[in-house]
């Protein structure tokens, strides 16, 4: 992992209460009430048939309706999976803020060591380099916007599969989201027995020089799932272990890097195919009721042109896949970008401290909420907001923030009663 001096990670703890964005998480709470009150109504009803006094006609009647209630009860509690995952299924090791200084160390190398000491399993594609070197160093940044930071330094960006991140080439990785979401449906699909052996989480393991196509023999023989299509090419990986993961994305792994797709059909069969090429594409995300609104200001600031909307308890994002992977990562990242640490100042005036990075839009967005206003704005400005920064500050009001901010622009604010008015001079 290389020595002390150019490869070092100090933990810290955060408190980040932030809950702009949420995971979608099985609500078991529900599946617990339906299952009682199946049993309740089904016991009542073998009760009152074994006592009825009442014609057959009224007791078959009476059976009919008790049906119906199971039936109502059963869709009525049972959770829905029409909206696709919003990230990471955990993503607590993920907020934790850290210092970490990287110089000169090789991609994988530094990969492997976010992993292990924070707990967050990575797995690299086979089509990056893995031994080009970064240079990297930050003070206070959460774990997981370290991630994003480090794979964009690169070219790659971060797709997730379940807890494991996904590094590979942004225009590879845009497609992997839209990609797996459907392949996800496709499982869901599937018989009882069948479905519980796609999306059943295992540990899984490549020993150092294995072989991709050993490994998905193996997995396949293991599943008694057969396979058909196109075969992948010998290669030899680094050894890795992930603790958890769907066998589904088990193939996912094996397959993507070499430009495959697994596909599954109607008996459960998969059959390896050419990434099929994906255009315009629509994804509704799942979000709690109090976040939908400002997640879809923000992201109307940040993609002006793309395609958002509300839809019941769903936010429905339409565009090319880039666009897509975009705009639903942006919303789950933002809440690991605020590096900066507000505080009170002996005169009870809030100061910032920190790196302010993204937007001028989003930093602006920032100083306004720090000063209790809304941001207001031409939508002729909008293009000019969406200009991104990367600067550091140190224990400034809110205030000195907008400034600094709009400092090298040809935009001025001024502040009018509840709002932050930014115009152009």
């Amino acid at each position: 992992m290389g020595s002390s001096t150019n490869l070092s990670l100090v933990a810290r703890t955060s408190r980040n209460n932030d809950n702009a964005v949420r995971n979608e998480r099985r609500p078991t709470w529900i599946l617990r009430i339906h299952a009682v009150a199946f049993q309740k109504v089904t016991d009542m009803t073998i009760k009152y048939f074994l006592h009825c006094n009442k014609p057959e006609w009224q007791q078959i009647r009476l059976a009919g309706m008790c049906l119906v209630l199971n039936w109502v009860i059963c869709v009525y509690l049972s959770p829905a999976a029409n909206g696709q995952s919003m990230g990471p299924a955990n993503d607590e090791p993920l907020q934790k803020r850290i210092a970490i200084f990287w110089n000169d160390v090789p991609f994988r190398e530094a990969l492997n060591s976010l992993s292990s000491t924070q707990g967050v399993p990575v797995f690299l594609d086979r089509r990056v380099d893995p031994g080009q070197r970064i240079t990297f160093r930050t003070d206070g940044l959460a774990v997981g916007e370290i991630l994003y930071q480090v794979a964009e330094r690169t070219g790659c960006s971060v797709a997730w599969l379940g807890d494991v991140a996904y590094v590979g080439p942004v225009k590879d990785i845009a497609n992997l989201d839209v990609l797996r979401d459907k392949l996800i449906q496709d499982c869901q699909k599937l018989s009882g027995s069948k479905k519980r052996l796609f999306l059943q989480a295992s540990s899984f393991q490549i020993p150092r020089l294995g072989n991709p196509v050993e490994l998905t023999d193996a997995l396949l023989e293991k599943m008694e799932i057969r396979k058909t299509g196109l075969a992948i090419a010998h290669d030899r990986w680094a050894g890795t272990k992930i603790n958890s993961l769907r066998a589904i994305d088990k193939l996912v792994v094996l397959t993507f890097g070499f430009g495959l797709w697994p596909t599954v059909d109607a008996n459960g069969d998969i059959d390896l195919v050419n990434q099929p090429s994906i255009g315009t594409q629509e994804v509704r995300l799942l979000l709690p009721k109090n976040d939908r609104d400002t997640a879809l200001r923000r992201l109307k600031t940040d993609f002006p042109d793309t395609s958002i909307r509300k839809a019941g308890k769903y936010l429905v994002i339409q565009g090319e896949p880039g666009e897509l992977h975009e705009a639903r990562h942006a919303l789950y990242r933002q809440k690991w970008r605020q590096t900066d640490t507000a505080k009170t100042g002996a005169a009870g005036t809030k100061v910032v401290s920190g790196r302010i990075r993204g937007s001028i839009g989003q930093a602006l967005n920032t100083a306004a909420k720090g000063l209790s206003l809304e941001l207001q704005f031409a939508p002729e400005l909008r293009p000019k907001l969406l200009k991104q920064i990367d600067i550091k500050v140190s224990e400034v009001t809110y205030e000195e923030l907008a400034e600094r901010v709009l400092k090298d622009t040809d935009l001025s604010y001024s502040i009018e009663g509840d709002k932050l008015i930014v115009t152009k001079n």
